[in-house]
C-alpha cells in the first residue's frame, strides 16, 4: 500500500481519477480530513486484487442505483395503466420497448451522476453521495463512463421505434430529456448547479411521462391524468430536495448551487416542511380521484400514519450533521414507493374486474 497526492493543476490527476493509471493497481481518493475539497488529492494506490468485491450482478444493482429504479419506472407503470383502465387498447410492442429504454435512461443518468460527482469530488466528502462503486475501488471511473456510452445507445436503440412512429409528438420529447439530462449533470455545471433542476426533475419524472404514455394510446390525457402526473412529479422532487438537504453540507463546501444549498439549512428545513405537506395533499386528492372511497379511505390512514415519520424525522434534524439526515432520503423514496403500490393495486384490480 502507497501513498500519492497530486494536485489540481497536475495532469496526471486525471489518469488517477479515471483509473487509467495502470492496469493492475487502483487509486482510491482519500476522503479530506477538513470536509472541504482540497487544492490536492490524496489516493491510497492498492493491488486491483486486492480489492474485496461483491459479485457483478452487486455492483451493476449498485452503480445504476436500483433502488431509485422506481422514481422512473413508476409514473410510466401507473400511466400505462390509467389509460389500459379507461378502456384504452394498450399498445404492447411500444410499451415493452418504452420500458426497456426507460430503464437502460434511468441506468445512463445515475452511472453519468456517479461519474461526474467523483471527479469533482462531492463523493468524497460524503459517504452516502452516490453508490460509491467508484470510491471502494470496485469499478474504475472509465468503465463507468463506458456504461454510460453504452447505456445511452441502448436507450436510443429501444426508443428508434417510438421516434420514427410518433415523430412530431415525442422528438420535442426527447430532446427535453436530453438537454435536461445533460445539463443536469454535466460537469457539475449544468441546471443542478443553478437551482433547476428540481424544474427538471419534476417534468422528467411526472408530466412528461403521463404526456408520452397518452401518445402511445393516441388518446389525450384527462383531468384525473394530469392531476397523478402532477402528482409523481412533486413526490419525485420532494425526494430530489430531501437528499440535496441530507448532502447540503458537502453541496456548500463544494459550492453546488442545488435549490436547497443556495437556501440553506433553516430556510430549506421550512421549505421541506412546505413540500412535505403539499405531498401528502396531492396524494390524497389523487387516491380520491382514482380510488372509491372504501378503497381510498383506508389507504389514506394508512399512507398518514407513515407521513407521520418523515415529519417526525425532519423536527429531529438540529442542523446540517445530524444523524437523521441519512433517514430522509429514504423516508422521502418509501412514501413515492407506497403511493405508487396503492394506485397500482387499485388499478390492476379495476381492470381485472372490468374484464370479467
Amino acid at each position: 500500500m502507497e501513498y500519492i497526492t497530486l494536485l489540481k493543476s497536475d495532469p496526471k490527476i486525471k489518469t488517477y481519477l479515471s483509473g487509467v493509471f495502470s492496469d493492475t493497481k487502483v487509486a482510491l481518493p482519500v476522503p479530506p480530513l477538513s470536509g472541504r475539497v482540497p487544492e490536492g488529492t490524496t489516493f491510497k494506490i492498492l493491488e486491483s486484487k486486492n480489492i474485496d468485491k461483491p459479485n457483478f450482478i452487486i455492483i451493476i444493482s449498485k452503480i445504476i442505483r436500483i433502488e431509485l429504479l422506481g422514481l422512473t419506472m413508476f409514473p410510466f407503470i401507473v400511466s400505462m395503466l390509467y389509460f389500459s383502465a379507461m378502456g384504452h387498447a394498450a399498445p404492447k410492442f411500444e410499451l415493452f420497448v418504452s420500458l426497456c429504454s426507460m430503464f437502460f435512461l434511468h441506468a445512463s443518468v445515475f452511472m453519468l451522476n456517479d461519474y461526474f460527482d467523483h471527479t469533482r469530488g462531492g463523493d468524497r466528502i460524503s459517504s452516502t453521495s452516490g453508490s460509491q462503486v467508484i470510491q471502494l475501488g470496485w469499478i474504475p471511473a472509465y468503465k463507468v463512463l463506458r456504461g454510460v456510452y453504452l447505456s445511452s445507445l441502448m436507450a436510443l436503440f429501444f426508443a428508434l421505434p417510438l421516434l420514427k412512429s410518433h415523430f412530431f409528438q415525442l422528438w420535442p420529447l426527447a430532446l427535453f430529456v436530453f438537454v435536461a439530462i445533460v445539463g443536469f449533470s454535466f460537469f457539475g455545471k449544468g441546471f443542478k448547479n443553478k437551482g433547476l433542476g428540481e424544474f427538471f426533475v419534476f417534468m422528467c419524472l411526472g408530466p412528461l411521462v403521463f404526456f408520452g404514455t397518452s401518445t402511445l394510446f393516441s388518446v389525450s390525457m384527462d383531468f384525473n391524468s394530469i392531476y397523478l402526473s402532477i402528482t409523481f412529479g412533486w413526490a419525485s422532487v420532494f425526494y430530489q430536495q430531501l437528499k440535496n438537504f441530507s448532502n447540503i453540507y458537502s453541496d456548500t463546501q463544494l459550492s453546488v448551487g442545488t435549490l436547497v444549498s443556495r437556501w440553506g439549512f433553516d430556510a430549506s428545513k421550512k421549505l421541506l416542511y412546505v413540500q412535505f405537506f403539499l405531498v401528502l395533499f396531492l396524494i390524497f386528492g389523487g387516491s380520491f380521484l382514482t380510488m372509491p372511497l372504501f378503497f381510498a379511505a383506508p389507504w389514506i390512514l394508512f399512507l398518514s400514519t407513515y407521513g407521520f415519520k418523515i415529519y417526525k424525522c425532519l423536527r429531529c434534524v438540529g442542523s446540517p450533521l445530524s444523524s437523521q439526515m441519512v433517514r430522509l432520503p429514504k423516508l422521502g423514496l418509501k412514501l413515492h414507493s407506497l403511493m405508487s403500490y396503492g394506485l397500482i393495486a387499485y388499478l390492476l384490480i379495476f381492470i381485472f374486474l372490468g374484464r370479467q
